[in-house]
């Protein structure tokens, strides 16, 4: 019989709203700040850790978008003292990004940046994350955005379908392992993707916001040109952040082996 384990992620897959320097209305799919994608080990302490793709893999195996830090350099102006992402000091030159930080513990936290009306052919998130199985147990593993949707998705402005599509967890082979758009719970994954004992494997994570729901509501930042440099926020100007997705949840099940099957 399979076990599942639960593998809770607290941070934010969200939609901030700001104002660009010359541009007016400035939307971007972005996390905030203080928020990240923290994963930790529950229940039948599944030896499972979840950290940063570029702690594990080679750049040659890294999406272009992510920001990976060097020894000895240093980080663009956008990064803070603390490896977080400074929104206020983004311009629309620096998007797409994402930050990954090992937070230790077996834990990631992930930012991410994007404007409103970007293709998900114009992003790449490749291998944004690795997943280690130390345990000597094989595991299939996803993610679930149940209970965890933000409050435009509360207020019904934006449905779980579209965040759903907006955001989608993939396996190296590009199964998606997070829910479809038909899943307005967001409580399972659309596959699993298998670790064996002992290895590990990368999750990228795909990112489409040119869907008409998000352009009508918040813009489309993408296809609109504009002239010079941009940040977030300009001087005297507040900027908001809308969490579409508050809580990630990566879920797994124990796979049965022969030996255990025979039994």
């Amino acid at each position: 019989m399979k076990r599942r384990q639960v593998i809770t992620a607290i941070g934010t897959l969200s939609l901030g709203a700001g104002t660009a320097l010359g541009t007016g209305a400035f939307d971007a799919t972005s996390s905030n700040s203080s928020g990240g994608l923290s994963v930790v080990t529950q229940t039948e302490n599944a030896d499972i850790n979840i950290v940063p793709g570029w702690d594990e893999f080679t750049t040659s195996n890294l999406g272009d978008d992510l920001y990976v830090p060097v020894d000895g350099e240093d980080p663009p102006e956008y990064i803070a003292s603390d490896g977080t992402i400074s929104y206020e000091k983004l311009s629309r030159e620096d998007l797409p990004v994402a930050v990954v930080q090992n937070s230790g513990y077996g834990m990631a936290t992930v930012q991410i940046a994007v404007e409103v009306g970007r293709p998900e052919t114009k992003v790449d998130f490749a291998s944004l994350l690795a997943v280690n199985n130390n345990d000597s147990q094989d595991y299939e593993l996803g993610f679930t955005y149940y209970q965890g949707y933000g409050t435009p998705v509360d207020d019904e402005e934006i449905s779980a379908g579209v965040v759903n599509d907006t955001f989608i967890f993939e396996a190296a082979d590009g199964t998606r392992i997070s829910p479809l758009s038909s899943d307005s719970e967001g409580a399972e994954p659309a596959n699993l993707m298998t670790i064996d004992a002992g290895t590990t494997e990368p999750v990228s994570l795909s990112v489409n916001t040119d869907q008409s729901d998000l352009t009508e509501q918040y813009a489309d930042v993408y296809g609109n040109n504009y002239d010079g440099a941009g940040s977030f926020v300009s001087d005297g100007d507040g900027a908001t952040t809308e969490e579409l997705v508050s809580e990630v949840t990566a879920v797994a099940n124990e796979l049965t082996s022969f030996s255990e099957t025979a039994e």
